[in-house]
């Protein structure tokens, strides 16, 4: 049988609320947090922040905070990527 993080990302009617996918959220948030605080000249922490939020990004994303989403992990980007506010 499929996880409920299995359903997610195939597309399938899923509950939010399992208890790896409230982790995921809570981890996600976490990065968030420290993405979104960064000086705007902290760029070795914005780098890392990001790298660890968005693993499936291209490289050379930026993304200029406040950032917000709920797990991170599953959106993919192509190269130079840049995100507004």
């Amino acid at each position: 049988m499929k996880t409920e993080k299995e359903k997610m990302l195939a597309g399938e009617l899923y509950n939010a609320m399992d208890e790896q996918l409230s982790a995921d959220r809570i981890k996600a948030r976490l990065m968030l947090k420290e993405l979104n605080e960064a000086s705007a000249d902290d760029f070795k922490t914005l780098n890392n922040a990001m790298l660890r939020l968005l693993p499936n990004a291209g490289r050379e994303l930026w993304i200029q905070p406040p950032f917000y989403c709920d797990y991170g992990f599953n959106i993919v980007t192509g190269e130079n990527v840049f995100f507004q506010f």
